[in-house]
């Protein structure tokens, strides 16, 4: 009888390679978790970006409307001389600063303007420098029942899909009340 070593030798060799052939299919697979990866953290980088242009939004609007509210006197008609509060939506802002291509300092309102009429005017301004923050900022303000309602859009290539134009702006609207 031969040794076990000799008889182990003798047996067909079906097994060559195998574990090459393992090897490289984990090699594969650990390639194509690390692609998925690398795709993940940019979606992650892009949505991260769109957070923050929302959050300056959401601050703009907020400060506008809190301009607003104090631009309000408490004693109005009851008090000879104060009047009521203006009404932003009406005031006419042009020029560098209202529009998404646009910038420096808009002109609102007129320069005749007094009291707290002037007040809103130089709020509108600070409004529209302040949308110079975001990428192509601009703003709509409008008025009715007793409402004020603010949408800020700007420019927000990381929410685009690939041949998709149309989700290359977002925007954010806010509603409060306006003073009487």
């Amino acid at each position: 009888m031969l040794p076990a070593a000799v008889e182990l030798s003798s047996r067909p060799h079906s097994q060559t390679g195998s574990i090459l052939l393992e090897a490289l299919v984990a090699l594969v697979v650990m390639a194509a978790g690390l692609l998925g990866l690398a795709a993940l953290q940019s979606r992650v980088i892009g949505s991260g970006s769109s957070a923050y242009y929302r959050s300056i939004a959401s601050d703009i609007a907020s400060d506008l409307a809190d301009r607003v509210a104090a631009n309000s006197s408490p004693y109005k008609g009851s008090v000879s001389g104060i009047t009521a509060a203006p009404n932003y939506s009406a005031i006419t802002c042009t020029g560098a600063g209202t529009s998404a291509t646009a910038t420096g300092i808009p002109a609102c309102g007129n320069a005749s303007d007094t009291g707290t009429t002037a007040m809103a005017d130089a709020d509108l301004v600070s409004f529209y420098k302040s949308l110079q923050q975001l990428p192509g900022g601009h703003a709509t303000l409008t008025s009715s029942s007793g409402f004020y309602s603010v949408t800020i859009t700007w420019n927000d290539n990381n929410q685009a899909t690939t041949g998709d134009t149309s989700g290359a702006t977002a925007s954010f609207t806010t509603t409060f009340i306006k003073p009487n």
